[in-house]
């Protein structure tokens, strides 16, 4: 399947990487502000900030929302007082310095979670996967990302996953993990996000998968679902839950990296076997053994 400048476009916000083309653009509008607000030089500026605030605003990052609040509060000071030659130069070089602040701290914030889970996959034992069909759908079993993935690490494979799988129901499967289990990865979230599952019962439903896996499992792995804009609250009960259950979380920027390349995908959701192989790769890359 070709990907279209508009596939591209999505992958730049569901991967989380318009916070930071965002932040960025927001921090060259403040160096354009600093010099002195020449009519060219200020609109360019303006564009710039407002380019940027809409990047930020639409990336999806599951930061606080009053982490969001504060930082549109300095932009729009940056760009009513950085941007007016009515305003003194301490004046403007004030706001910018908050905005550019603001930017490095919120571009922190985000940072952690852009890292990988620092945790590996055993050196021997069993792998298992609870999933929906981004965990299968290969024409071959063994095609599939959790396979592909075990028979790199020498480990055994239970693959618990079914197409439409949400998080609710995925905890029946979590009861089939077999007890002694080494690694256990979830991969769940997508079909609620889609079909707009409420906070409170994603939340109560994933809090509850997760305690039951970690039961039965030495260690477990939470891929962070890639989310669209205005889908934020999926993220930070994610992010909320697996520091709770002290699962470590593989960053969605992987799953989107795979959606986004070339012939990765049959209909731009679901993986084909080209899809798993990177997929596999991937998360071998991540999780391998030192």
């Amino acid at each position: 399947m070709t990907h279209t400048p508009l596939d591209a476009l999505l992958r730049l916000f569901i991967s989380g990487d318009a916070l930071y083309v965002g932040l960025g653009a927001v921090v060259i509008a403040c160096a354009l502000w600093v010099p002195s607000p020449k009519k060219w030089r200020g609109g360019v500026a303006s564009v710039l900030a407002l380019l940027g605030g809409v990047l930020v605003i639409l990336s999806a990052a599951p930061l606080a929302p009053w982490v969001y609040a504060v930082w549109c509060v300095l932009l729009a000071q940056g760009m009513l007082v950085a941007g007016s030659s009515k305003r003194g130069r301490r004046t403007r070089l004030a706001a910018v310095a908050l905005l550019v602040a603001g930017s490095i701290a919120m571009a922190l914030l985000e940072l952690p979670y852009r890292r990988g889970p620092g945790v590996v996959l055993p050196r021997s034992g069993s792998l298992c996967v609870i999933g929906d069909s981004l965990c299968i759908g290969s024409d071959k079993q063994e095609q599939n990302w959790p396979e592909l993935l075990a028979a790199r690490a020498d480990l055994a494979i239970h693959n618990h996953s079914f197409g439409g799988a949400k998080v609710g129901s995925a905890r029946h499967n979590a009861k089939r993990v077999p007890a002694g289990t080494d690694f256990v990865i979830i991969e769940v979230s997508g079909n609620d996000l889609l079909a707009g599952t409420k906070r409170a019962s994603y939340e109560a439903q994933l809090d509850e998968l997760l305690s039951t896996v970690a039961e039965r499992a030495d260690q477990v792995c939470l891929v962070e679902t890639p989310l669209p804009p205005f889908h934020n609250r999926y993220g930070r009960v994610q992010r909320t839950l697996a520091k709770k259950h002290e699962s470590p979380l593989l960053p969605k920027r992987y799953l989107a990296g795979v959606l986004a390349a070339e012939g990765a995908t049959t209909d731009g959701l679901h993986l084909s076997v080209r899809g798993h192989k990177l997929l596999a790769e991937t998360f071998w890359r991540v999780l391998r053994p030192q």
